[in-house]
This record gives structure tokens, C-alpha cells and sequence, in this order.
């Protein structure tokens, strides 16, 4: 039958759907009591039966007389789970399913095969706490879980805890926890580092982004253990670090204080893994054309191999500088077979010094005494000629020098690069004017080098590197404590030829008389740190230990103008000296491995320099030395608002 509006005054009724029998407008059962009970045993009440009730109180899910689910009309709240999970406007709140601290698994985070992606535990009542567990989805595989409460931490209600838990849930290990006064403890796991940043350790208001693995803080870092002091904003005055940034014309500070670079430009390798070092050389021109056979083998160079066992070839397997190197391949040992190239006449009775790098991968001991670099004027073959030798198999590239000294009437100076019986790689060769080495000169290294001629035939220049701190001399002129520390790699093995006999590290002064100074005396093997005023000085020296080109020396000058200027090498004091009888030296000019008049040059690389506003303690500067790190300015920083 089909009903359009009715009231019924029966008990019950029955709609078979099998008839087609339907209620296509409304149903309406009115009266405080009436209900729909829907069910193969309809329940009899709001809490009894199994099935689906509805009066005017809402709607209820019954199974076995126990409430599965509940929506409310007066107030739209939905109750599931035995009344353990509640939605209303406040929230979704999930009771446990036992009481107390031992409360166990409230609610899960499902996936579609069934398995537990997480599971919030314990969201019970606990003696006046809500203690909450997050699980990770496989207790046994990830064994960690957070705790909000006092689980694991007796005695300490309302901590926050990581909890590492073992496979049986129960074994608890306290890995880091709140205090309950706004701190955080860590704790060590199985001899475990206690805390460990993947990226960059930020303490206070830091507004700049520096490589990871950088710990920087607004305040004072200190180790108590070994007395190390960092860079801060209390003391520190400058530091030019080897991690900040550095280009052909600027050498920045974490405080946006600047050095100007000018000259030759060149980065290298810093003191340690992944920082950097410029270094600073001087003036020099290469009288050799063609000398990194970037282009050909053939312009500047001509072939002698008289039986024709030696061959010769551009190779880019291997390359001390750019990307080729002239390679030798020689099958006898029999004759002199070698690459020479002519740098044209020198000045007269003039130290001429030649340098090469071999890469020797393959060798046999020949009748030829093995040459490898040899140099002669032409004027007088017998008298000058200058050889190194080859005799095994290198590690690698290795440097080859010979200086020679021309006649009264010079002829060409000759350079011949030989290929003993075996495999060898030549690059980078230097002949410069002087009795010592120097870096590597090529018109096409960048900003400070320039071809004379055609590139790559022709001879090349560097301008001298210059790193200039005028604009930062307020910083120590005029002050009566100040403390130098840096960083250095030495160009030459302490007892060789240097460049001059005086070699700045740095020097700061006015028109050479007031002055502070650290320069090496390559003649006494001598380190000095000299504090001048006016015609009055102080040398603060000390003979040096000995050591290698390629070396890195730390040295820090403290002076303290009511007491003495001290000399440390390599965290050790080497000279004390009183210098209470001087003044502070009014100063205008600063440089970094040059004098302020560009000259004194050695090519030191300088990886750090700091310079601090008291003197430093002798345990500070061992402290120093002993990190076997770099510094980190955690100052006060400067922030442009340009």
C-alpha cells in the first residue's frame, strides 16, 4: 500500500519491501516516547537489545545492550568505541581502555593491509597528569617512543621524554627529557655521542647561514674541560675565517667587516677539510712559453730522440695545472731523448731558478743517469748546467728545481724535460728570476695573471697578491692589549732560499716607523713579532723550529703595552719580551703577507686570522692550537640595512 501522510495510533507496523510497499512523503511519530527500533530482534530501549534505536534523543548503536555508537541531538556529539572515542565541537578525545598509569593501547593509525602505521597510548588520568605515549608502527624494529609524563623518569611528573624501548616493550632507556624548568638533558646511549646536529647548532638570535656542521651563539662558547675559548663578541675584534667568504676581491667577516684583495688571486685548501686559504705571492714572470701544454705540446717545446724510442703526446689523463700535461713514453734507456724549449737570453750573472712537476707512473733505471729537469745557459753549457733526476716511480705529482746563474755574457737559458725509460707526465714549469721558487705563473690562471703575447706561447705575469686592512686600522691602533692569532702554510722548508730575507706575515704601521709586525729572517731561521714607537722598537724573536714547504704554523702575538709582547708558535711561548716603556704605536695601514709598500712577499697561504681586543691567556692559546678547528665568530653580528 502506499502511504501519503498518516498518524497511526498502533503499537506497531510493517512495511514489506518484497511488496513494494513505501513511505514516499514523511513518517511522523509524535509523543516524548516514541522511537524506530531496526533490528532482527529490534531492541526494546535506548540501551537494550542489539540494532539501531532512534528517538528524540538521537541515535544509538546497540550490540548485546552495550552502546557502540551515539549521535546526540541536542548537542551533535558522536560517541564510538564503547564510549572511548568522542567527537564533539571541543575535539575528538579517545579514553583508554584501562584506567591508570599502566594505561595501554587508546588509538591506532591504521593502514590499508591492516597493520599499525603508529598508536597513541595512555591517555589516562594519572594521579593529577595526562601521560601520553606516540609509538612508531614496529615497537621491536624502531624500539622508540615519546612520552609526555612520567614514564621511565621516576619521581618526575610532568616531564617530556624520548623513550628508547628494547623488543619487549617494558625495557626502558632515557634518551633526552625535559626538566620540568624549560631545559632539556641528554642522556648517553651505548657509549653514544650525547647529542648530535646533522646541520648548524643555532643558541640565541642568529640571523646568518653558515656551512652545516657549525656550532654559532650569541654569547660566550666556552669548554671547561680544556680551556678553549671561541670568538666573541666580548673580545673578538676581527676574524677573517676560513669558511666565510671569499672572492678575487673581497674577504669578508661573519660581522660584514671587509678585506680589500687585489693582485694574483689564489684559493687553495685551508687548514682543515672544506675551508679555504688565499695566498699571497708575489710578483714573478715565467720565462716560459707554452708552460702548461693546455693547448699543444708543439709551441716553445721541439723534440731530441735520436734512436726514435721516446713518444711524445698532449695528455688530459693527468694534469698538475688546468687540464693537460706533456706525457713521455720511452722504450730504451739507450739514448737521450728529451723535450727542450729555449727562454730566450737572461740578464747577466743573474740566479735563475726552473721548476717542473713529474708524474712518473712507469720507470726503468737507464744508461742516461736517469735525468728528469735540466737547465743550462748557453753561453756556457759546461759550467751552469743544473740537473734533477728521476729514479722510481712517484707518488704522485712531485716538484723538480734547479737554479743556475748566468754569465757575464749570457746566451739562452735552456730547459729540457727528459723521458727516462718508462712512463712520465710533465706540467706547470716556471723559469723565474731569483735563487727560490715560486708558484706556478700561467697568463690564464685568472684575475692577477696575463699573457705577455699568445696564449699559451708566450711568456706570463702575476701581480702581487695585496690584502689590504686599512679601512679596519681603528681596530689596533692606538690599543694598549691586543692579541694577532692566525693560521699559515709556509711556501719553503725553513732553512731554503726565500724570496727576501724578510718575510711578512703581517704588518701594520705608519711610513715604516710606528709599527706592528710579524715577518720571518730566512738567513737566521728566525721568527720576529716587532712592536715600534717612532724611533723606539721592540723585536720579539725567536729561532724557529724547523719545518717543510706545505707546513702549517700557528702563531699568536699578544701585546700588552703596561707589560710584555709575547711570541707563541704553535701554542707555545718562544719569546717574552717587556715593551711597558713604549706607547700604543698610532698606525694607518694594514696588510696581510705583504708589507704596506707591496713588497716582502714570500706566498704564505693564510687560512685564519683573528685579532682579539686583551691578551690572551697562555692555556687560551694552547686551547686554541689544540681544537684542531677553526674559529667561529658566536658574537654580536652585524646586519646591513642597505
Amino acid at each position: 500500500m502506499a502511504l501519503e501522510s498518516c498518524s497511526l495510533m498502533l503499537t506497531s507496523f510493517t512495511l514489506d519491501a518484497a511488496t513494494g510497499a513505501e513511505i514516499t512523503k514523511k513518517l511522523t511519530l509524535p509523543g516524548a516516547s516514541s522511537a524506530l527500533s531496526i533490528g532482527a530482534i529490534p531492541p526494546t530501549a535506548l540501551d537494550t537489545g542489539t540494532g539501531i534505536w532512534i528517538d528524540r534523543t538521537g541515535l544509538y548503536g546497540l550490540d548485546t545492550n552495550v552502546l557502540q555508537v551515539k549521535i546526540d541531538a541536542a548537542t551533535g556529539e558522536l560517541t564510538a568505541g564503547a564510549g572511548k572515542v568522542v567527537l564533539d565541537i571541543t575535539g575528538i578525545q579517545v579514553t583508554g581502555g584501562t584506567t591508570g598509569y599502566t594505561a595501554k593501547e587508546s588509538y591506532k593509525v591504521m593502514l590499508a593491509d591492516g597493520s599499525t602505521l603508529g598508536a597513541i597510548f595512555g591517555l589516562a588520568d594519572y594521579a593529577g597528569y595526562i601521560d601520553v605515549k606516540l609509538q612508531a608502527r614496529s615497537l621491536a624494529a624502531h624500539h622508540t617512543y615519546l612520552t609526555l609524563g612520567a614514564e621511565g623518569v621516576a619521581g618526575k611528573d610532568g616531564w617530556v621524554a624520548l623513550i628508547a624501548a628494547e623488543t619487549d616493550g617494558d625495557t626502558l632507556t632515557l634518551l633526552a627529557r625535559s626538566d620540568g624548568g624549560g631545559y632539556v638533558s641528554i642522556d648517553t646511549l651505548g657509549g653514544a655521542a650525547d647529542l648530535r646536529v646533522g646541520g648548524g647548532l643555532y643558541v640565541g638570535s642568529i640571523d646568518v647561514d653558515p656551512p652545516a656542521g657549525t656550532i654559532l651563539a650569541t654569547g660566550v662558547i666556552a669548554g671547561f674541560g680544556n680551556g678553549i675559548m671561541l670568538f666573541n663578541a666580548a673580545d673578538g675584534l676581527l676574524l677573517l675565517d676560513s669558511h666565510g667568504e671569499i672572492n678575487a676581491t673581497e674577504w669578508w667577516s661573519q660581522r660584514l667587516q671587509m678585506a680589500t684583495l687585489s693582485g694574483a688571486y689564489n684559493l687553495e685548501q685551508g687548514r682543515w677539510a672544506g675551508t679555504d686559504a688565499v695566498r699571497v705571492d708575489p710578483a714573478a714572470t715565467n720565462l716560459v712559453v707554452n708552460p702548461s701544454f693546455e693547448v699543444n705540446i708543439t709551441d716553445g717545446w721541439a723534440e731530441t730522440d735520436a734512436d726514435a724510442s721516446m713518444t711524445p703526446t698532449r695528455s688530459v689523463t693527468y694534469a698538475r695545472e688546468g687540464v693537460a700535461s706533456l706525457k713521455l713514453v720511452n722504450a730504451d734507456a739507450g739514448d737521450d731523448d728529451y723535450m727542450e724549449t729555449n727562454v730566450g737570453a737572461g740578464d747577466a750573472e743573474t740566479d735563475y731558478t726552473i721548476t717542473a712537476w713529474v708524474k712518473c707512473t712507469a720507470f726503468t733505471a737507464g744508461a742516461t743517469g736517469d735525468r728528469g729537469l735540466l737547465a743550462y745557459d748557453a753561453d756556457d753549457a759546461g759550467g751552469t748546467i743544473q740537473a734533477d733526476t728521476i729514479t722510481a716511480v712517484t707518488n704522485g705529482w712531485v716538484k723538480q728545481q734547479v737554479t743556475i746563474t748566468t754569465t757575464a755574457t749570457p746566451g739562452a737559458i735552456i730547459v729540457r724535460l727528459y723521458g727516462p725509460q718508462g712512463t712520465v707526465y710533465w706540467d706547470a714549469v716556471n723559469c723565474t728570476e731569483g735563487d727560490y721558487s715560486t708558484s706556478h705563473i700561467d697568463g690564464s690562471l685568472g684575475t692577477g695573471y696575463a699573457w705577455d703575447g699568445a696564449a699559451h706561447n708566450s711568456t706570463s705575469t702575476r701581480t702581487v697578491t695585496q690584502v689590504n686592512l686599512d679601512a679596519h686600522i681603528g681596530l689596533i691602533s692606538e690599543n694598549a692589549t691586543v692579541s694577532y692569532a692566525m693560521w699559515v702554510q709556509m711556501p719553503y722548508d725553513s732553512d731554503a732560499t726565500w724570496p727576501s730575507n724578510f718575510s711578512e706575515v703581517f704588518y701594520a704601521d705608519t711610513d715604516g716607523d710606528n709599527l706592528h709586525r710579524l715577518t720571518y729572517h730566512s738567513p737566521s731561521e728566525t721568527w720576529y713579532f716587532v712592536v715600534r714607537e717612532g724611533a723606539v722598537g721592540r723585536d720579539i724573536y725567536a729561532v724557529t723550529p724547523a719545518f717543510s714547504a706545505g707546513d702549517w704554523l700557528y702563531f699568536v702575538c699578544t701585546a700588552d703595552f703596561t707589560g710584555d709582547g709575547i711570541l707563541y708558535i704553535n701554542g707555545e711561548v718562544k719569546k717574552t719580551l717587556a715593551i711597558s716603556a713604549l706607547s700604543p704605536p698610532v698606525m694607518d695601514e694594514w696588510n696581510l703577507g705583504t708589507t704596506t709598500a707591496v713588497g716582502n712577499s714570500a706566498g704564505y697561504a693564510i687560512s685564519e686570522y683573528a685579532v682579539f681586543d686583551r691578551v690572551l691567556t697562555a692555556a687560551e692559546i694552547g686551547g686554541l692550537y689544540s681544537q684542531h678547528r677553526p674559529l667561529v665568530d658566536a658574537g654580536a653580528f652585524i646586519v646591513s640595512t642597505q
